[in-house]
């Protein structure tokens, strides 16, 4: 970041996204950026870009913030979450969403990793640009770029909502934030996790998702993951899952996203 050329003049607002994802560090690493906006003289702030996570509301999103270390006192700065959204502009033939309140801000940041998706093959696929799409797009727009990819592909939704983010918004930090690789390495990934094959929904090859549930809000999400083999019913779990999350065993099909589940429906990989 100290190598780009930022447009934020002295006392501009800048929202800093964060994401639901475990990534190692990554408090240390969205400290590291707010204090960067601090040297250039802004005034940062941190929010939830994460889609419907966290229940789909402001306070389960502040909570898995504070689930990764990202609070407002190891920030030094505010947090603020809305599910609101305002539309930024149009593509495919759909509107644009953005965070309410960091499209209020003189410039938005976003914070992610760059790494393969479990869902899809292409030139973009699970980093900035995704982002910007679910992330920014919050519970609103996130259900309507999933129903869209049935249609138009994940790679193309994803593309087309980026690129109109990036003409429309005001996204800034190295033009739109900082990313780093995740080559899966212990540092950057979680080590492979064992799973009963009971938990797994839609196998295809070696993916699946499964259902898990969030902490401290004890409600759904459904995860995609990648996975390295199929042994004796338990599946080797190489990216998707934390050590520590719990996850539903035999899911019915009519679980939804953000709905609460009780603690003796999950267990631990």
């Amino acid at each position: 970041m100290s190598k780009g050329s930022l447009p934020i003049k002295r006392g501009d607002t800048v929202a800093v996204g964060a994401g639901s994802r475990g990534i190692a560090n990554i408090a240390v690493i969205v400290r590291a950026v707010v204090d960067h906006l601090k040297d250039l003289g802004a005034k940062p702030f941190v929010f939830p870009a994460m889609g419907s996570h966290g229940g789909a509301t402001a306070e389960g999103q502040l909570e898995i913030l504070a689930h990764y270390g990202i609070t407002e006192a190891a920030m030094g700065c505010p947090l603020r979450a809305s599910m609101d959204v305002v539309q930024a502009g149009d593509a495919l033939g759909m509107p644009v969403w953005c965070d309410r309140i960091a499209s209020e801000a003189d410039w938005i940041g976003i914070v992610n990793r760059v790494k393969p998706h479990t869902d899809f093959k292409g030139s973009i696929e699970s980093g900035l640009f995704k982002m910007m799409t679910i992330g920014l797009g919050k519970y609103r727009g996130a259900t309507q770029y999933h129903q869209a990819n049935v249609t138009h592909g994940y790679e193309t939704v994803i593309t087309a909502v980026g690129r109109e983010m990036l003409a429309k918004a005001r996204i800034t930090t190295s033009r739109a934030g900082p990313a780093f690789a995740s080559p899966g390495t212990p540092s950057s990934s979680v080590a492979p996790l064992l799973l009963p094959r009971a938990c797994l929904v839609d196998l295809r090859g070696d993916q699946a998702d499964a259902w898990v549930v969030e902490q401290p809000t004890s409600t759904l999400s459904r995860r995609h993951l990648k996975l390295a083999g199929i042994e004796n019913d338990r599946a080797s779990v190489v990216d998707g899952l934390r050590p520590g999350d719990r996850v539903v065993i035999s899911p019915s099909p009519a679980l939804s996203e953000g709905a609460k589940v009780a603690p003796s429906e999950s267990t631990q990989p």
